[in-house]
């Protein structure tokens, strides 16, 4: 798990190249300081790593048409916190 540190705007994400996810830059959302996410694994872009949110804890996507229950968001790498162990989701300790 990992923590965003402030409050900051989000990028959506966009296929491209050979099916890769991209940032797309023209579509964003405000992500609230304390949001909670999952870093995923994707090569960082410009600065920015994915990391896929609850759209419950983004006012901003609570009643949009977005099918599913998460999405992938790309945010600056330097406002994420991850958590010591990832893979134990159960222990809220962060670096």
């Amino acid at each position: 798990m990992c923590l965003v540190l402030e409050s900051c705007e989000a990028y959506f994400s966009e296929k491209g190249h050979n099916g890769f996810f991209y940032p797309k830059k023209s579509k964003k959302v405000h992500l609230p300081k304390g949001t909670t996410a999952k870093a995923l694994p994707w090569i960082p872009m410009y600065n920015l790593m994915a990391i896929k949110v609850e759209k419950k804890n983004v006012f901003d996507l609570i009643q949009s048409d977005i099918p599913g229950k998460f999405v992938v968001l790309w945010v600056e790498k330097n406002l994420i916190k991850r958590a010591l162990n990832e893979s134990d989701t159960s222990r809220p300790y962060f670096k």
